[in-house]
This record gives C-alpha cells, structure tokens and sequence, in this order.
C-alpha cells in the first residue's frame, strides 16, 4: 500500500484549500496499487513561470495547466523499510486553472487538475485512445470520492 507527504509551495497571493489537497494525495495514494512512498511537492505558480518551465521540462514555449514528475525513486530497501520513494513534483499554473474552470469554482478546477497531475504520477497517461478513457474514469472517480469526503468530512 502506498503512502505520501504532500508540500505546497504557493507562490501565488491566492488562498487555496490545502486540506482538499491533502485529500486528494491521500485518498489517491492509498486506493492505487504500488507500494511506495511518495514524497510530493506541489507548486502553485503565475504564467510565467509555467512557461518557463514547460520549455525547461517539455521544450515548449507556452504554458499549460498541470507538469508532473518523478524526479527520484530510491530502491526499497534504501527508504521506509520495504517501500520505495517516489520523489515527485507537480507544477499547476493558477492562471490557466481561472482561464479553464468554466462553472466550476477556481478551488474545483484546481482539484480537477491536481488529481490529474497525481494520476501521471501514478502511472496513468492519455495519449493513446484507450489509456484516455482509462485516465479519464479515473479522474472521474476520484473528483467523486474526493467531493463526497470533503462533503462528509
């Protein structure tokens, strides 16, 4: 079973709802398979930075809503006894999420691409036709539980 840590770096004025943040990693890290600790640092930044960034990682000069990476797995029995880390970043751009929210609220849209984010770390993608059908009941389900637990909790 996986575990998580999740460390926001807001550099944004905006204020956001770090605990539905914090539901999302842990709702989503303990229902995927694996058994890895994933230590997740998540950045919350303007435009430009994210374009910055997105010629930096990906060598495209726009910007998009959401980066995630793995940037270091440690083998199992180097960290947390039988479980690997997983040191990962995601890095959303707050602008596109106001652009893009349409009826949603900001907070919404933001936890719509957060769990995005997670489920490519995860091991998810949507390239091919079938992975996006994939990915995309997923992310389904998980904005679902994540709702329902934020609603009872």
């Amino acid at each position: 079973m996986n575990s998580c840590s999740l460390l926001l770096e807001n550099d944004s004025m905006l204020d956001v709802d770090e605990f539905a943040l914090e539901t999302c990693v842990e709702l989503i890290c303990a229902e995927e398979p694996g058994n890895f600790f994933y230590e997740i640092s998540l950045l919350l930044c303007s435009d430009q930075a994210m374009r910055r960034y997105h010629f930096k990682y990906r060598g495209s000069d726009s910007i998009t809503d959401v980066l995630s990476f793995i940037t270091y797995e440690s083998p199992p029995e180097q960290e947390n006894g039988d479980k690997a880390t997983r040191v990962c970043d995601i890095i959303i751009d707050i602008n596109q999420i106001d652009r893009q929210k349409g009826n949603q609220s900001f907070d919404e849209e933001l936890r719509d691409v957060f769990i995005h984010g997670l489920l490519h770390l995860m091991g998810y993608d949507h390239i091919k036709p079938e992975d996006r059908i994939i990915m995309h009941d997923k992310e389904q389900y998980y904005r679902q539980k994540v709702e329902d637990t934020l609603a009872s909790g």
